[in-house]
């Protein structure tokens, strides 16, 4: 799920965290074949392999080092897309609502030490930056805010996400979102 958060929103979030780190020179010892495969994919990115390497060490920072501790496990999506669908609508919407909450609520805690509607944006910046799970944009205007998350895993993960944001946000924020869902997306409204 890639949630910029809007463009302005996701520029501005991640300029004022850009700003506020200064950087240090290391030195790192790789092997010759580390060294040549860097440089492939840097090329292939059309990027530097400097710049490679930091986008590895920041995902690390980010997501990988929690996702580690939270045990997460990587599937394919075709392999989550079926068992999303063996699962049923029902019982998706019914683990959605009851259990991710409570897990998204200790997430928070867990990485940002807090939970308020700063922490829940960036939590969902970063599950849809790195968990590959659907593409949106939060639109930010006030106290209201509304996004679009467009995904190709299927009816059963837009009533996942309807139902997850749900309860996520009345429980984390006293929130009562309205939503709008389809095949492969869903439109969340809220007033914070």
């Amino acid at each position: 799920m890639y949630y910029e958060g809007s463009r302005a929103m996701s520029q501005n979030r991640e300029s004022k965290k850009q700003k506020k780190k200064k950087t240090v020179l290391k030195t790192v010892r790789l092997t010759e074949e580390t060294a040549d495969l860097l440089e492939r994919d840097a090329r292939t990115k059309r990027t530097t392999v400097n710049a490679l390497i930091s986008s590895i060490f920041t995902k690390y920072s980010e997501w990988d080092r929690y996702e580690e501790k939270f045990g997460y496990v990587s599937v394919t999506r075709q392999l989550f897309r079926t068992l999303l669908e063996a699962a049923g609508e029902e019982k998706v919407g019914k683990i959605a609502s009851e259990l991710t909450p409570r897990l998204h609520s200790d997430v928070m805690q867990f990485w940002f030490k807090r939970k308020d509607l700063d922490a829940f944006l960036d939590s969902f910046y970063l599950y849809s930056k790195y968990a590959g799970t659907g593409e949106g944009e939060i639109d930010q205007k006030g106290s209201e805010i509304s996004t679009t998350i467009h995904h190709d895993l299927g009816r059963c993960w837009s009533i996942y996400l309807k139902n997850f944001i749900q309860e996520s946000m009345r429980s984390v924020l006293g929130a009562n979102p309205t939503f709008e869902t389809s095949d492969d997306a869903v439109t969340i409204h809220v007033t914070i």
